[in-house]
């Protein structure tokens, strides 16, 4: 169009023209030919589609400005920005959002209250039915269905695993201290261990209600958590412990038993001799 697009040529204009050139390459108003504009459109604005012409072609651009939209591939848009098909950018940016109306939901059968909001400053959440589901807080922290997680990943409900659990906390370790205090009477793993008597645990039982190296259901309550890998290190622990006492009490059995095979060696003698004296007392009468 260069200069010749002036405002006197602009007035020129009548509701309905488009601004064109004719065969001279003069810039001109005509009527534009029907097919050229598409039907139902009014107030919308088209874009060429190369070929120097107008078109409703569904890959070109379109404004629709009764209803403020932009379409993309769609000359139908139902929202401020539609795009028929996959787009690219550097940088994505949407709204806060909410549970119910998250800032990132799906399109299709208008799911539009599942998807991804921002919960606070620096936290990320997801919902679904219009419900949070899972938030990573400000300190990376992930909660499911809680909204304050304690730590790096916080349940608030049951858990179910189809595999292993594999941790590398050093906590759950195999307590060989057990082992090596009732062998060596010292252990190098864990010094302040006390392998205790059969004896000394009946009384701590008696008196506390609980095993040694235990803790009690009150301390378990106050301390709010039950911890799996401690609680896996102590029944190992137990589990060694029973070992050595049920080793213990072998060996009691065991000299139980020589003792008592002398004793009855011892007594089938006697038998004997007794027998014997009563045959000479006999004989002697």
């Amino acid at each position: 169009a260069d200069n010749n697009v002036t405002p006197a040529k602009i007035a020129e204009g009548t509701n309905g023209q488009v601004l064109t050139t004719n065969g001279t390459g003069d810039v001109v108003w005509a009527a534009p030919a029907s097919s050229s504009i598409p039907t139902g459109t009014s107030g919308a604005i088209f874009f060429s589609d190369g070929s120097g012409g107008l078109s409703d072609n569904p890959t070109n651009l379109f404004w629709d400005d009764t209803n403020d939209r932009l379409g993309i591939g769609t000359n139908s848009p139902d929202r401020a920005l539609h795009v028929m098909g996959e787009t690219r950018s550097t940088s994505f940016a949407v709204s806060s959002g909410t549970a119910a109306l998250p800032g990132y939901s799906f399109y299709t059968n208008d799911d539009f209250n599942t998807g991804m909001f921002r919960a606070g400053p620096d936290e990320l959440a997801f919902s679904t039915g219009g419900a949070e589901a899972m938030r990573i807080a400000d300190d990376q922290f992930v909660g499911i269905f809680t909204t304050n997680p304690a730590e790096r990943l916080h349940v608030n409900g049951n858990i179910r695993a189809d595999g292993s659990f594999l941790s590398t906390d050093n906590v759950i370790g195999t307590p060989d201290y057990v082992f090596q205090k009732y062998y060596l009477g010292t252990s190098i793993l864990n010094k302040n261990y006390t392998f205790s008597s059969l004896t000394e645990i009946e009384k701590h039982i008696k008196k506390k209600h609980h095993l040694p190296g235990v803790k009690s259901a009150e301390e378990i309550k106050e301390q709010g958590f039950w911890n799996l890998g401690e609680a896996s290190r102590i029944n190992l622990e137990k589990i060694e412990e029973l070992f050595l006492h049920t080793i213990e009490q072998e060996k009691k059995i065991d000299q139980l038993k020589t003792e008592n095979k002398s004793l009855s060696a011892e007594l089938q003698s006697l038998r004997k001799d007794m027998d014997e004296i009563k045959a000479l007392i006999q004989n002697k009468n």
